[in-house]
């Protein structure tokens, strides 16, 4: 592992690009909620992302839907924690950030699409139910729509044909690998899982697949990207520590991504919230994901709780430093990180003299 030369703390794992955004930096981190939803909360560089994951061409529109779950935008507006969007035949793409472990990946991933799956079942017995009721009152003078439409029995769907459905998790950590016998480990950092027969008789069904892409096994340099995929997942991986943006971006649609990107763009109180979220985010991917997870495989119950409390301080550290060297006031800082308006003062002292 490459030597940490920074004078402050290293955050967990020596993951600092993947989690968090990096001293001086001049951009979010997408290899997180917070900054995934400040760049890709935008039409073109969805798509380009999708088109870029799922194959050139893959859509030529699309639009944000089901955006429930909320955290922030560059624009301080709210967006939802998993993006879903809508392609114009109708499929529905989710694509979400996975930092840390947090049980399987494949089954929550299996649960996202079932979900959508179900949303558009529901919606096409709402419009069956709603057609026979509109036939049965046209016969009937004078009576209206039969509001039992909106109640939903799936066995009385005379017509199954849902439109397909993508799931996409950028995934932060190293996957487990198969276990069944006859299985290889892959070093691919890109793996597309899809419904088959298991006589390799064919596809079962094609309207769900599984895409995960592993951005810790994705090593190419700038000079070695040979193709859209290639770009977006190197934004992943680097851009939260990244100074300036790679030459071979601009005029392309990498230069919109890594625009939208940029902290300076943000007000202060966008910037302040984000790192807000980051300080959170990085408390869940770190401090849980190593020192919890550590204690509890010892069964020293008391030792998770230490943990806890030692990891969220020198989480507060690591945002503190990083919002001293963007300039924030030391006000601001300790209302932020919820130290002292003196511990902050010693910290500018003692690794920003």
């Amino acid at each position: 592992m490459k030597k940490n030369n920074q004078t402050h703390p290293p955050i967990h794992g020596g993951k600092l690009s993947l989690f968090t955004t990096g001293e001086n930096a001049r951009y979010v981190t997408t290899m997180s909620d917070a900054g995934f939803k400040i760049v890709y909360f935008d039409k073109d560089n969805m798509l380009f992302l999708i088109n870029s994951v799922l194959g050139e061409g893959f859509a030529s529109d699309l639009t944000f839907t089901n955006n429930e779950k909320k955290t922030l935008d560059a624009d301080g507006k709210t967006v939802i924690a998993d993006m879903t969007c809508t392609t114009p035949d109708g499929s529905k793409v989710l694509v979400e950030v996975q930092v840390a472990y947090k049980g399987s990946l494949p089954d929550r991933m299996l649960a996202y699409g079932s979900f959508l799956i179900q949303e558009q079942l529901n919606e096409l017995l709402r419009k069956q139910k709603s057609e026979q009721n509109l036939q049965r009152n046209s016969q009937i003078p004078g009576k209206s729509e039969n509001k039992e439409a909106d109640s939903v029995n799936l066995a009385q769907l005379e017509d199954y044909n849902f439109s397909s459905v993508y799931v996409i998790a950028f995934v932060g950590y190293d996957m487990p690998q198969p276990e069944e016998e006859g299985v290889e480990h892959s070093d691919n950092f890109i793996r597309t899982a899809k419904i088959h027969y298991d006589d390799n008789f064919g596809t079962f069904s094609d309207k769900i697949s599984f895409t995960t892409i592993e951005v810790l096994k994705f090593f190419k340099k700038e000079e070695e990207l040979s193709s859209n995929l290639d770009s977006v997942v190197y934004s992943f991986r680097n851009m939260g520590m990244e100074k300036s943006m790679p030459g071979r971006f601009k005029d392309t649609p990498m230069e919109k991504i890594y625009t939208r990107a940029e902290l300076a763009k943000m007000n202060t109180e966008d910037r302040f919230h984000y790192f807000g979220l980051m300080m959170d985010e990085m408390w869940d991917a770190n401090a849980m994901s190593e020192v919890k997870k550590y204690h509890l495989a010892q069964g020293i119950e008391e030792g998770i709780e230490k943990g806890r409390k030692e990891g969220r301080e020198e989480e507060r550290i690591q945002i503190a430093l990083k919002l001293l060297s963007k300039g924030f006031s030391d006000e601001l800082i300790s209302e932020l990180t919820e130290l002292s308006i003196d511990e902050v003062i010693a910290l500018k002292e003692k690794y920003q003299p």
